[in-house]
């Protein structure tokens, strides 16, 4: 969602909780350091509603850096505010790996704010594609024994070296997993190349 001021936030977050989520997750990667300053008191009582918050470092959109204007801030007020279900990971790399340990079928997370926080949200889905792929649930996912990648460069398994990033890499080890994998495709829509 692009909301990246406190009311759009709030807007955001109860919108989401009215949805019928078991559980709201809300990623909020703050705008500009200008707005963080001027906005940190407001933004503190912008996640009430979230099951769980967390913050990430400023995207600056060009700003130069105001010593001690953090998403700290944010952080802080959200406390003192009495809300104690919000946490800051800076390093945005870690935010999904915190995430899949927590999220479960039923939840809901959204991603906010002006910048590229999206693109850790993209991450999540094709983390949650793999995660539920080998879930063990027969009848909504493959349920092989072989090993499963998401984002893998091909060039790794050709002889040329050449070859873009498969989505998902699923390695069959029988005949009986091949013909799981190419049935979990076309069920899903999704395109399917065989290596090998």
């Amino acid at each position: 969602d692009y909301a990246h001021n406190p009311a759009k936030v709030a807007a955001a977050i109860n919108g989401a909780v009215t949805g019928g989520s078991k559980r709201v997750f809300a990623v909020f990667q703050p705008h500009r350091y200008t707005r963080t300053e001027s906005c940190a008191l407001e933004f503190g009582k912008s996640f009430d509603y979230a099951s769980q918050t967390i913050l990430t470092s400023i995207y600056p959109a060009g700003e130069t850096p105001i010593p001690g204007v953090s998403s700290q801030l944010i952080l802080d007020s959200a406390l003192q505010h009495g809300n104690q279900n919000i946490q800051l990971i800076p390093d945005r790399e870690k935010i999904n790996d915190y995430l899949m340990e927590l999220i479960e079928p039923g939840d809901l997370v959204i991603f906010m704010g002006a910048g590229d926080i999206w693109k850790i949200g993209e991450d999540l889905v094709e983390r949650l594609k793999v995660r539920y792929l080998i879930s063990g649930d027969p009848e909504k996912d493959l349920a092989i024994t072989g090993e499963v990648i998401v984002n893998v460069p091909l060039r790794k398994f050709t002889t040329l070296r050449v070859g873009g990033n498969a989505d998902i890499l699923a390695t069959a080890e029988s005949t009986e997993e091949i013909q799981k994998i190419i049935t979990y495709a076309c069920k899903h829509n999704m395109k399917l190349f065989v290596l090998g």
